[in-house]
């Protein structure tokens, strides 16, 4: 039992020496990993579903505060469905006017 407080003790040092770094790398990972998770379940051929866009999105939440990881996964899910449904051949806006 003490070598886990001895651990705890080591990780809490670490993080304390490391915390300017150690944020936004953590937020981007965290970003991250959730942008490729909407990109896998929704999936898009879109811009929106690319790689480069999770990526892009992840370094830009990085400098952001946490709550902008949430706003831009709610961008990134009503976005990836709409541009599949404005490319469709079969969604075309009515002209007769």
């Amino acid at each position: 039992m003490t070598q886990l407080v001895d651990m705890k003790d080591e990780l809490q040092k670490f993080y304390i020496k490391n915390e300017y770094w150690l944020t936004p790398v953590l937020k981007a990972l965290t970003a991250f990993l959730c942008f490729f998770m909407i990109r896998i379940r929704i999936g898009s051929d879109s811009m929106f579903g690319s790689l480069l866009i999770a990526i892009a999105a992840a370094a830009l939440c990085s400098f952001l505060p946490w709550t902008a990881v949430t706003v831009m996964s709610a961008i990134l899910c009503w976005a990836m469905p709409m541009a599949r449904r404005w490319s469709s051949p079969f969604w075309r806006p009515s002209s007769s006017c």
